[in-house]
């Protein structure tokens, strides 16, 4: 709705009793300029919409943070990793992995499985700081598990016969592989580029060529 310029000590709907609008506003408008007086008021409606955007955003990523911290207070990895999945949300991805930054020990390979496919996001952000936390967890994960993945996967080739838990581990592999080979060509075009991101998509790319070793 737009709003009409009200005559002196007219009280606006819903306004409090006895408040002058009018003397709020620049010289111009409370001299009579109709057409400015309004232009503010739906200067000021605009504003007020965006802070209603803008709220319920970071409300919504708080409650996410708060489920991802919850799980993280637990030492629930599995449960934090899930959480994050749920938010799908590129800002508490970042928020969790600088917050893990120095306890990625706890990560497993299920946990690998569960982050990887999550950072493609960061690395296709305008961000640096998305961009950097994206190629240190998947440097991480590739250092801790690279070897693995590739033998598990290498093994699986050959395999005979029924068990679950190697298959469980086998498709674990399959989906960290997949993911970190989907990260490539965003980090060729990095590693094409300069400054501080051209070398750690380098060494990354570098790091991830032990999983191509004989598969």
């Amino acid at each position: 709705a737009r709003w009409r310029t009200r005559r002196q000590g007219e009280r606006p709907a819903g306004g409090p009793l006895g408040l002058d609008f009018n003397a709020f506003l620049p010289r111009s408008a409370s001299k009579g300029d109709a057409a400015s007086a309004e232009d503010e008021f739906e200067a000021i409606e605009g504003m007020m919409q965006k802070h209603a955007t803008v709220s319920g955003i970071l409300g919504v990523r708080l409650s996410n943070l708060k489920a991802v911290a919850n799980c993280a207070a637990k030492q629930d990895t599995r449960g934090a990793v899930n959480a994050l999945r749920k938010a799908g949300e590129p800002s508490v991805l970042v928020d969790f992995l600088s917050a893990v930054e120095q306890r990625t020990e706890q990560f497993t390979l299920e946990t690998a499985a569960g982050i990887l496919p999550q950072l493609p996001s960061l690395l296709e952000s305008e961000h640096t700081k998305y961009i950097r936390t994206a190629i240190h967890a998947a440097h991480h994960l590739v250092t801790a598990f690279g070897e693995l993945i590739r033998t598990t996967r290498k093994a699986n080739v050959a395999a005979v016969g029924v068990d679950l838990n190697a298959e469980i581990r086998v498709e674990r592999c399959n989906v960290c592989y997949r993911s970190l080979h989907a990260l490539r060509p965003r980090l060729e075009h990095l590693g094409d580029g300069g400054g501080e991101m051209a070398g750690r998509a380098k060494e990354l790319l570098t790091a991830m060529d032990v999983m191509y070793m004989d598969v």
